[in-house]
């Protein structure tokens, strides 16, 4: 990943992003990078990297491929990294996939009219080499096939420089004998909508998730404000917040201010998670009852619930948090 030449870097959704232009802030910093921007990748660059230049996909087919790469984050539903590694399969450019999540690998790479039935040769979408950020993410991979030879383990450079923004965050205490509460969304039902014509995949969606959240929440010395998924719209969940006095949008554009704010975090698999278990969050994953699945998410730290009156005893037995850095 380090070359003498030219590296255009490609990305779309948040999660992906936010690990990319963390890596090459840590590790190319000075070289000469181009940016095929997309999504919330859009503002993420920029906001990290500051000025970016940003050029077409077609980008990619000028690469020299004695001397130049290509880097692309990876996403769920948007296709724009699968065309730029099909692309530079196609003109025999090296490319690197850095994987930002812990579900779904195969689908990652693979157009979605594969994704029903993932066919034997899949392995011939993979780029060149494929990051993974730590030990899980790894053994996942490789339980699913990934050639070992492909895979290379990286530091999550975007968990090393959350950590350290942290540490700066501050927040105003809670009320004495309340709790607040950060809610993860998810779009479940569309993204199953969209990529397998079945909103009921899971056995739920983000507003059975909700309804549960009002039911239990209701009365209850807590405060739970919700953050959308960057690629859902915040007026979707306006109906549940004025319905239940407990719950509230959260104001704020970056994860780091409600994760200040937080006392624990509550979501079914989102990277959030993840990101809060980095901020010392006490972090909770509640799939319900009637779920076709658990949470995939592989790491230990995480609790793991289907009955949200537990999460929420838990959590209330909890001490705050301080007004102080974290």
């Amino acid at each position: 990943m380090d070359v003498p030449g030219l590296t255009v870097a490609v990305s779309c959704e948040a999660g992906g992003a936010q690990v990319l232009s963390a890596f090459i802030r840590a590790r190319l910093s000075g070289r000469e990078v181009r940016y095929v921007l997309e999504g919330p990748a859009a503002d993420i660059f920029p906001a990290r990297l500051g000025d970016v230049r940003r050029v077409g996909l077609s980008a990619v087919a000028a690469l020299d491929p004695a001397r130049d790469q290509v880097l692309v984050s990876t996403s769920w539903m948007p296709d724009l990294e699968r065309r730029a590694m099909a692309l530079a399969r196609e003109r025999g450019v090296r490319c690197a996939a850095f994987l930002d999540h812990w579900v779904n690998y195969r689908e990652r790479f693979l157009p979605t009219r594969l994704w029903a039935a993932i066919p034997d040769d899949w392995a011939q979408h993979l780029p060149d080499l494929v990051v993974v950020a730590d030990a899980y993410a790894r053994e996942l991979a490789l339980a699913q096939g990934f050639p070992r030879e492909r895979l290379r383990l990286e530091e999550n450079h975007y968990l090393a420089a959350v950590r350290e923004a942290l540490r700066a965050r501050r927040s105003p205490a809670a009320p004495a004998g309340e709790r607040r509460v950060l809610w993860v969304c998810e779009p479940v039902a569309g993204d199953n909508a969209d990529t397998y014509a079945d909103a009921d995949r899971l056995g739920f969606d983000e507003f059975t998730l909700l309804d549960a959240l009002a039911r239990a929440a209701r009365g209850l010395p807590l405060r739970v404000r919700l953050r959308p998924h960057p690629n859902e719209d915040p007026a979707k969940y306006a109906p549940a917040v004025a319905a239940c006095d407990r719950l509230s949008l959260s104001p704020n554009r970056d994860l780091l201010d409600d994760l200040a704010w937080a006392d624990a975090v509550v979501g079914a698999e989102s990277m959030a998670l993840v990101i809060a278990l980095v901020a010392g969050k006490p972090v909770f994953s509640y799939f319900p009852p009637a779920a076709k699945r658990r949470c995939s998410l592989p790491h230990k730290e995480i609790r793991h619930a289907n009955a949200l009156p537990d999460i929420f005893a838990t959590i209330l037995g909890m001490p705050p948090t301080m007004d102080e850095p974290i």
